[in-house]
């Protein structure tokens, strides 16, 4: 918890409502840049940058016995990163948040209808059973995983 340390406000849950107070803008469908600007600068003094910018930390490490145990770098890393998505969620109106989670659920969804579309294709080809796909992140995944057999 170094970046909470070395900042005089500190992120942590106690401090969290006046982090969101301290930025002035709150994002609006207009003005993404200027927003921007001032919550990188913020992050910047709260030394969290790296929360948006690295990757996590792996879950877990091995201990002394080569056995996989958890990794108290990456637990750090999952409270800071909660505090940041729940502190910039708070510099948003509720116009944006409401276009930022639409557009999530439009990816999904068209995400969905691209895996039945590839399905139906090879399915019509005979090749329908035991298909492989590329499920979220792009992690290949084996079998129908919820399509309906009978389409």
């Amino acid at each position: 918890m170094a970046a909470s340390s070395s900042s005089s406000l500190g992120l942590s849950p106690s401090s969290l409502h006046q982090l969101i107070t301290i930025c002035p803008i709150k994002l609006k469908p207009l003005n993404y840049l200027v927003w921007r600007t001032k919550i990188l600068q913020l992050m910047q003094t709260l030394k969290v940058t790296s929360i948006i910018k690295d990757e996590a930390p792996s879950e877990t490490i091995e201990n002394a016995e080569g056995e996989p145990s958890p990794n108290p770098k990456f637990e750090d890393w999952e409270e800071h990163d909660v505090l940041v998505r729940s502190w910039i969620s708070g510099t948003m109106t509720e116009e944006s948040m409401f276009l930022i989670t639409r557009e999530e659920t439009d990816d999904i969804q068209q995400n969905h209808i691209e895996s039945a579309v590839a399905f139906n294709a090879q399915k019509s080809q005979g090749q329908g059973h035991g298909n492989y796909y590329r499920g979220r992140g792009n992690q290949q995944v084996i079998g129908n995983r919820g399509f309906n057999n009978n389409l």
